[in-house]
């Protein structure tokens, strides 16, 4: 006897096609309602604070009212969204964020209002993006130019997106495009100064024996310490431990915090790892050369997220950093990939490939790819091999659901990834852009001024015009928590002379300016110099072993015959 699913509701006559094509008319009618609830929402508010206003007027009129107790436009406007909101939720039902959000976008101004309801519209973003972009840019201390200037490159970015992929933008890459807007046009060290100084720790005491401990910090600090820790809980479910990875990443970061490492008597018993103890956190930071060198102030990446520029620097030129090269192909904005025939993916080729790929490779996620797995995406099992073009990065769900075979993937020669949904359509994915980091160190920066920093050199260069090379800055940072250690290499592009800018431009479009034959050859270098750097090494460590034997001999000697 065949067991049928439980709740199965009768679609017989309906392909699967057919069933997620119907699915996709009522999201999107579901988003139409949205933008229009949000209008008559705004219109709501609107009205409110105009009644409000003329009662106000009225009665200061007829001496009913004293003149310094007069309410501003913005404190009436306000009253009246909490008004209009809490009139739905009690009226109507619904979460309080629902509300709050579709009022935002009603009474945003139309610069703001009308693209994000285009964007929703044409289907590249969903309300609830649309929503939190609209609250993160509307609080009195974002200059209205700065927030214009992050709703319109969010708008042209997700757009831009969907677009290439045929589906609305994944909600990790949003909001990691809103961060990175959000620090290049809002973000100012006074701002972070101010923010970092409010930082803190808490506990909340919850039911059934469970508590919740958070902290706020650097931003560089709390991406390493998470790094570090999830690292760790990694190490020990290698071993064979049965806990969850996410079980191992909170007892972990308890027992550092109530012991400095895992011991053998702590409470959870986490295996400790010898004498040595663990290792320091790891810091993966991604950066141009020009931001790295102060050319502009392009947001790199710390594990993944978009970090202000000074941050990135701070990390970068600490005590202990060292830099590992990742360059870029300058049309593409693409790394290169290896190749290796082993079945194995080595080391470097692993590395490769998360270079290439930047963050999980399945439409619409963003989880960075240092903490996915590698896959290949032509099953081993349909005659697959271990090459770097054919491998991917992918989250662990991710790469689930493409075992199982209910998604199904092809990569191109250039590393896009075109994947098969049941949904009948193709969403591709592509490698990670290295040009959003700002590669150009003469990158304008139209807020400078609002936010506190000094006008680039309109002119600043690196190198010659032909001798340029496109290339991303990739540091891996080891130290504590505090940014301490490794930071990654950085090749530097841009062009010298006096020539504007377009021809700049124009220049970098018409002809490509570093080859395969140039990769090559930069790696080949970056090998040798490795070598000699190890070899190096080996000889002051040879020669540090030699002076202990001699200082260890030379004591002997004083203590079987002192000199008084």
């Amino acid at each position: 006897m065949s067991e049928a699913i439980p709740g199965a509701v009768d679609f017989s006559e309906k392909s699967t096609r057919d069933l997620w094509g119907e699915l996709r008319e009522l999201a999107q009618a579901g988003e139409a309602i949205h933008v229009k609830a949000a209008q008559v929402a705004g219109a709501l508010v609107r009205e409110q604070a105009a009644q409000d206003l003329a009662r106000q007027n009225d009665l200061i009129a007829r001496g009913q009212l004293a003149s310094r107790y007069r309410k501003t436009a913005a404190d009436l406007l306000a009253e009246a969204m909490a008004c209009v909101q809490d009139t739905a939720i009690a009226t109507l039902g619904g979460p309080v964020g629902l509300w709050a959000g579709r009022i935002a976008v009603g009474v945003a101004p139309d610069s703001i209002a009308a693209p994000v309801r285009q964007a929703v519209d044409t289907g590249a973003i969903t309300f609830a993006q649309g929503a939190a972009l609209v609250h993160d840019i509307d609080t009195p201390e974002i200059d209205p130019h700065a927030a214009q200037n992050v709703c319109d490159a969010v708008l042209a970015y997700a757009t831009a997106k969907a677009t290439a992929t045929g589906a609305p933008v994944g909600q990790g890459v949003f909001c990691a495009k809103k961060r990175r807007e959000m620090v290049r046009h809002v973000s100012t060290p006074r701002r972070r100064t101010r923010a970092i100084a409010d930082r803190t720790t808490w506990v909340s005491p919850g039911d059934d024996g469970i508590a919740t401990f958070g902290l706020t910090g650097a931003d560089a600090r709390c991406l390493g310490a998470y790094r570090r820790v999830d690292a760790i809980a990694r190490a020990i479910r290698a071993q064979g431990d049965g806990r969850t990875l996410t079980q191992l990443r909170s007892d972990v970061a308890l027992d550092l915090l109530l012991h400095g490492q895992p011991s053998p008597d702590a409470p959870t018993s986490i295996d400790h790892p010898g004498a040595g103890g663990w290792p320091a956190a790891l810091v993966t930071v991604v950066v141009s050369a020009a931001s790295l060198l102060g050319l502009n102030d392009e947001p790199g990446l710390v594990e993944g997220h978009p970090v202000a520029a000074d941050t990135v620097r701070d990390v970068a030129y600490a005590a202990g950093s060292t830099w590992r090269r990742l360059v870029a192909e300058p049309l593409t904005g693409y790394a290169m990939a290896d190749v290796s025939p082993s079945y194995q993916p080595p080391p470097r080729m692993a590395r490769a490939v998360r270079d290439r790929d930047g963050v999980c490779r399945a439409p619409g996620c963003h989880i960075p790819a240092a903490r996915c797995q590698l896959d290949h995406v032509i099953e081993v099992r349909d005659g697959g091999t271990t090459r770097a073009d054919t491998l991917a990065d992918e989250c662990e769900p991710h790469h689930t659901k493409k075992t199982r075979r209910h998604w199904a993937a092809r990569i191109t020669p250039d590393g896009v990834i075109e994947w098969h949904l049941p949904d009948g359509r193709v969403y591709p994915t592509f490698p990670m852009d290295y040009r959003e980091l700002g590669l150009d160190p003469d990158q304008p920066d139209e807020t400078d001024e609002a936010n506190e920093t000094s006008e680039p050199d309109e002119h600043a260069s690196t190198a010659d015009d032909e001798d340029k090379a496109n290339a991303t800055g990739h540091a891996n940072a080891t130290g504590d928590a505090g940014g301490q250690g490794d930071a990654g290499d950085a090749n530097g592009q841009g062009d010298a002379g006096e020539a504007p800018r377009e021809t700049r431009r124009r220049r970098t479009r018409d002809r490509v300016l570093i080859d395969r034959a140039d990769l090559e050859a930069l790696d080949t270098d970056a090998l040798a110099h490795q070598h000699e750097l190890d070899d190096i090494r080996a000889l002051l460590a040879d020669e540090e072993t030699a002076h202990a034997h001699t200082r260890a001999t030379l004591e002997a000697l004083r203590a079987q015959h002192p000199p008084f």
